[in-house]
């Protein structure tokens, strides 16, 4: 996901004598959120609507490069998954040395179910625990598949796409730290409680 200022898309910031010169006694942070120019860096991402109101649609720090070295906005992409019946959450992030997404879904194991009843080709999963389905690999492909549909249905671009998926049933929560209180995705949090199962889903496909 690219942001131009000649899109009118871009960085939020502000410059003039209302701004503040800088932090008090913290010089380090001062040149990180006020520019050799005097412009105060917001670390939230806008663009200019034609109405010439400004919309916020992303925070700069929770945009990440893959490997071929696009910037990817994980929170855009989530919201578009979420459009899904069949999850209830998803964590989406990526590395910098690989070229693709890779996804931690909370499902609604009604839903799944639901989905795949009367289908022979998903018939020997039905007996399945909860746990084992979600492990099971054609319901892991059947779910990444029906959130792909989701997401091109919505215009996502081909790199917006995640390319491997790990199914869980237990909800992200703050009381186990992976959520703010208003539940915002603790990023950083949950890379290191999955970190396992997102380097399993790299070393199970090759990167493009």
């Amino acid at each position: 996901m690219n942001y131009a200022a000649a899109d009118d898309k871009g960085e939020v910031c502000f410059r003039g004598a209302a701004v503040m010169d800088g932090y008090f006694m913290d010089e380090e942070l001062s040149r990180k959120t006020v520019d050799e120019k005097g412009w105060l860096h917001t670390g939230d991402i806008g663009e200019w609507l034609p109405n010439g109101a400004l919309k916020i649609t992303d925070r700069k720090n929770a945009l990440f490069k893959l490997a071929q070295g696009d910037f990817v906005s994980p929170e855009q992409i989530e919201a578009v998954y979420l459009d899904s019946p069949l999850i209830e959450q998803i964590f989406i992030t990526g590395l910098a040395t690989r070229s693709f997404l890779v996804g931690i879904a909370v499902v609604k194991m009604s839903h799944v179910r639901e989905a795949i009843a009367g289908r022979s080709e998903f018939s020997k999963c039905v007996p399945l625990t909860d746990r084992e389905l979600l492990c099971h690999a054609d319901i892991r492909q059947f779910v990444l598949q029906e959130l792909n549909r989701t997401a091109k249905s919505k215009n996502l671009q081909s790199i917006e796409l995640i390319r491997n998926i790990h199914l869980i049933a237990e909800e992200f929560t703050a009381e186990s730290g992976l959520v703010t209180p208003t539940l915002k995705l603790r990023r950083h949090l949950l890379k290191q409680r999955f970190a396992k199962e997102i380097e399993n889903m790299y070393t199970e496909i090759p990167t493009l």
